[in-house]
């Protein structure tokens, strides 16, 4: 079977990784692909997100119709979060689900992360003890990004099924229609201090 993907190697913005992936066994380029949603053609669109898919199995869309404003919101309610004093994050500290805030040490004190992984949808399942109270527009920001996601992957599931031969709400189906579940995690890497 001769692979006739485009095998341009030419750096991305993640040069270790572009080079570990050009020089795989797998072949081919590098560069995971760019799906531009902007384009108004909707057949390019589903032969674009299926050849994406049966490639790669992961891509990266751009201009998706997400407000820039809403993401650097969200991204700016969960640095507060991180900001907030430990007793504070506690507050919604995991318990036995996988819900909630986490610190995870990876190799010492002074190598870990932090993380806040909550539920978004659908509101039957909503346990609001694991959104923090603060910040006050965390609640608001997550809840508006939450339409924005839902009504992206809903078009992506459909091109994809179209690009398959499917009826275009059969993936959408699949994960559970308006059943469906997502979730948010938010991840934090606080500077490290080398000891040499």
């Amino acid at each position: 079977m001769e692979d006739k993907r485009d095998h341009n190697t030419s750096p991305s913005s993640l040069p270790s990784l572009s080079k570990q992936l050009a020089s795989s066994t797998l072949g081919g380029s590098a560069d995971v692909p760019v799906l531009d949603l902007s384009v108004s053609d909707e057949d390019f669109l589903v032969r674009e997100v299926t050849k994406a898919s049966e490639e790669w199995g992961v891509f990266q869309v751009v201009n998706h119709g997400i407000p820039t404003e809403l993401m650097q919101q969200l991204r700016m309610a969960g640095k507060q979060f991180f900001e907030l004093p430990e007793a504070e994050k506690e507050t919604v500290a995991k318990e036995e689900d996988f819900e909630g805030f986490k610190r995870n040490y990876l190799g010492g004190i002074n190598n870990w992360d932090e993380h806040l992984f909550h539920r978004l949808s659908p509101p039957s399942i909503l346990n609001y003890k694991y959104w923090p109270k603060n910040p006050p527009q965390y609640r608001e920001v997550t809840e508006e990004y939450t339409k924005h996601m839902k009504r992206l992957t809903e078009k992506i599931l459909g091109w994809l099924s179209e690009g398959l031969g499917l009826p275009r709400e059969t993936f959408t189906k699949s994960i559970g229609g308006e059943t469906a579940e997502y979730v948010l995690r938010i991840n934090f890497y606080p500077p490290t201090q080398h000891v040499h």
